[in-house]
Parts: structure tokens; sequence; C-alpha cells
């Protein structure tokens, strides 16, 4: 008798490997053949799921934006102090493993190819943006009070984490995970923040 196949786990299944496509071969690889390639599957494994590439995009965009969620209520469960939130939070927005650099330049190409092409794959990537900075702004504003600070530090933390991403992206060799975590460092000690931000 064949095992029974968990729907939400070959679809992320699926999603990873369309995400490794992207990353490794660009947007214009992107096939359902080819994500079936990728699993070492036939094409049937993907069309199975997914009728065509527009439905897996937008299903593997979503999935990104769930999983992203659940790192997020997951991070802060066992420490209540605002300052380590906000230092988690901040390393979290960094890629320091290889699937978190496959990740970002998957999303990288994704924005910059489907900008006006698939308004529904543009639409989650701009809501998972608005949502990255709903995030750190709130726990922004669990350790400074003035809003205009809040504002400000918000904008400069974010620009300064999709700087370091796009830096991976660009020269991976040149940015390990130890170099990465020193900029960031070197950053927040520069904002005059306390050292508890920095930690690791």
């Amino acid at each position: 008798m064949p095992k029974a196949v968990d729907v939400d786990d070959r679809r992320r299944e699926i999603a990873h490997a369309a995400l490794r496509l992207i990353a490794t071969e660009g947007y214009g690889s992107l096939t359902l053949r080819g994500v079936a390639a990728e699993l070492n599957g036939s094409l049937t494994l993907v069309t199975h799921y997914y009728a065509n590439r527009a439905a897996l995009l937008e299903d593997m965009a979503s999935q990104l934006m769930r999983e992203y969620n659940d790192d997020l209520a997951r991070m802060d469960e066992d420490t209540a102090d605002p300052w380590q939130r906000l230092g988690r939070f901040l390393q979290w927005m960094i890629p320091l493993d290889e699937e978190s650099v496959i990740e970002e330049r998957a999303r990288i190409i994704l924005a910059a190819e489907t900008r006006n092409r698939h308004p529904g794959i543009q639409s989650i990537l701009n809501t998972w943006d608005s949502e990255m900075r709903r995030a750190m702004k709130q726990r922004v504003s669990s350790v400074i009070d003035d809003p205009h600070d809040i504002a400000a530090l918000t904008d400069m933390l974010r620009v300064f984490t999709n700087g370091i991403v796009l830096s991976v992206v660009e020269h991976p060799d040149d940015w390990p995970a130890d170099r990465q975590l020193a900029a960031l460092d070197r950053f927040l000690q520069g904002l005059g923040l306390p050292q508890a931000v920095a930690s690791r």
C-alpha cells in the first residue's frame, strides 16, 4: 500500500524546491518541469498540486509569509527583555545560514522579476515587507518612547538589515555569519544602543 503523503508537507517541499531553483538558476528557469527535476521526481509530482507556474509562485510566496510569521511567533517565547527581543529580531533579519541566503536571493529575484507581471505575488511581497516593518517598529517602540525616534530608528534598522542582505546575496563568500554579526554589532553600538542588543 502506498505511503500517505501529507499535502501541506508536499506543498512545502515543492515551494522550497522552487525557491532553490530561482535562487540558483534565476527566475526564467522556474517551470513546473524544472521544479520536478529539482525534486528528482516526475512532472505529475508538481502538477498534482499546481496547475501552472503562477499558482506555484503565489502559493510559494504565501508559504514563505506563513513560515516567517511562525518564526516571529516563536522568537520571543523565552524572553520578556525588550532589548534582547530587538537583538534577536535583527539577527533573524540577516541571512546567517545557507538556507536564509537562498531564501533572500530568491525573494530579491522575485521582487525584481514580478513587479509588473504578477500583481498577486507583488502584493504578498509588499505585505511581507509591511509585516517586517511592523514587527521591527513594535520591538523598537518597546525600548524607546519618542514617536519620531521610533520611526527614524525603525527606518535605519530596516535599511541596514536590507543592506546586509544585499551584500550577502551579491558577495556570499565575503559575508559569512561572523562578519554579518560583527557589522550589526558595530552599527548598533554606533547608534549608542545597549550591548544587550548586539549580543548573540
